[in-house]
């Protein structure tokens, strides 16, 4: 019927000729399709071509399950058929069919998974980081050593933010502490800086005489030119002084000792270094530094002299001017204005007699003291209000007030007139030095 050469067994004739279409054999096992017969080449129609009692026989393709859906056949998952179904795939690509994100076209990931389907697990991973190594495991990287990879590998760590100038030390880092040692130690591009934390302080020796003052500092590692690691010198401009300088008599305190001293051990022991008066030489050289005794002064700026010095009464600084031991003087001998007693060369307060001194014409004062020869812890202190100009021009005036209070005490010891004995009205008096001006009383009191 299907003029393939091979007749069916439904229809059939009996002659003894063939009929036209008609053989004398039936072996096609589908008259109705020209495809089918026996020995035809079997095709994957789902009839059996070649009628060997086998349908598609080794024409079948075998398809593979996608049951996650990304195009990809699970190779353990398959099915034969001529042509997919649903849900199957002509390949077997894929590695894990439960899982979308695996698959051969798949980009491999982080995450311990053979994302690509290679063979391999996290290789070239289109997420892996870029890892820095950290040698010294300060938490500082060395930006210059690098690896990429998932997992950082011993000895590297993820970006910090903190750049390692030198990996193979510990101590030196963005975070560390500046110290002198000739390293950078915080990375900052500066080696022993001034705020190093054990940067020293230099003082500079402005008078180059090996003694620096504090006025001029600087901090850093080294020592500048000209600077030291002390401050001892206590005037830097002057090369002369500083500790245990030879003390000479600048009016300067050489030898740096510390208190208000200057020329200690100088001023007023000769004519090289003279002071005004003994005033000047406790107030400069300071009571512990000095005792009673002759000392060389120079009041006037004429001619230096020796002079004596009471040191330790009355807060000292006392100059002698005139001394009267067992004798009277008179307000009105010229003992006031002569220099007959004139004696720079006695000063024993136990020989009797009167003896002036050279002060006495030229050391200028506002209090003058009068004292027992024999105590001079008991004495009488006048002052003045202003400065007289010596002894001499106070007592050789045109005349003089003095307190009844000092008058008393010196009454008491020289009885200067001790020819009119008794008469207390004659306690308060004026004097030159030519005559006992006698008393009148007005209402201020007697003068």
């Amino acid at each position: 019927i299907d003029g393939d050469g091979h007749a069916g067994s439904t229809i059939s004739e009996i002659s003894c000729e063939a009929p036209s279409g008609y053989l004398s054999g039936h072996d096609d096992c589908d008259d109705s399709n020209i495809t089918t017969y026996p020995e035809a080449p079997e095709v994957c129609d789902g009839a059996d071509n070649d009628c060997d009692g086998e349908v598609d026989e080794e024409v079948l393709s075998t398809f593979y399950a996608d049951t996650d859906g990304d195009g990809f056949g699970d190779s353990e998952n398959t099915v034969e058929s001529c042509d997919p179904s649903p849900g199957v795939v002509a390949n077997s690509d894929d590695c894990d069919d439960t899982e979308a994100t695996t698959s051969p076209v798949a980009l491999e990931l982080c995450d311990d998974t053979d994302n690509d389907c290679d063979g391999e697990t996290d290789e070239d991973a289109v997420d892996q980081g870029t890892w820095y190594a950290d040698a010294d495991s300060d938490g500082s990287i060395d930006t210059e050593d690098t690896t990429i990879s998932c997992e950082p590998p011993t000895g590297y760590v993820g970006f910090s933010g903190s750049i390692d100038c030198d990996d193979d030390d510990s101590a030196v880092n963005p975070s560390a502490t500046e110290i002198c040692d000739g390293t950078d130690n915080d990375c900052d591009g500066t080696t022993d800086e001034d705020d190093a934390e054990d940067a020293t302080t230099w003082y500079a020796d402005i008078d180059g005489d090996g003694h620096a003052g504090s006025t001029v500092s600087e901090i850093s590692c080294e020592a500048p030119s000209g600077y030291l690691n002390s401050h001892d010198d206590c005037d830097d401009s002057n090369i002369t002084t500083y500790p245990e300088a030879p003390e000479i008599c600048d009016g300067a305190d050489n030898d740096c000792s510390g208190t208000v001293e200057a020329d200690e051990g100088v001023l007023g022991s000769s004519t090289s270094c003279v002071a005004a008066d003994c005033f000047e030489i406790i107030n400069t050289l300071g009571a512990d530094a000095v005792s009673d005794g002759i000392y060389n002064i120079n009041p006037t700026g004429d001619a230096a002299f020796d002079a004596y010095c009471d040191m330790t009464s009355d807060g000292g600084g006392w100059t002698l001017v005139m001394r009267c031991v067992e004798d009277s003087i008179d307000y009105s001998d010229e003992v006031w204005e002569s220099e007959v007693l004139l004696n720079d060369s006695s000063y024993d307060f136990t020989e009797a007699g009167c003896s002036k001194y050279t002060a006495y014409n030229q050391v200028s004062f506002q209090e003058l003291r009068t004292s027992y020869p024999d105590d001079f812890s008991d004495d009488f202190v006048e002052d003045f209000g202003d400065i007289q100009l010596s002894a001499l021009d106070l007592f050789s005036g045109p005349g003089v007030e003095l307190s009844t209070s000092f008058q008393t005490y010196f009454n008491d010891m020289m009885d200067p007139f001790g020819q009119e004995s008794g008469c207390t009205t004659y306690r308060s008096y004026g004097f030159n030095q030519q005559d006992y001006l006698g008393t009148s009383f007005i209402s201020a009191g007697s003068h």
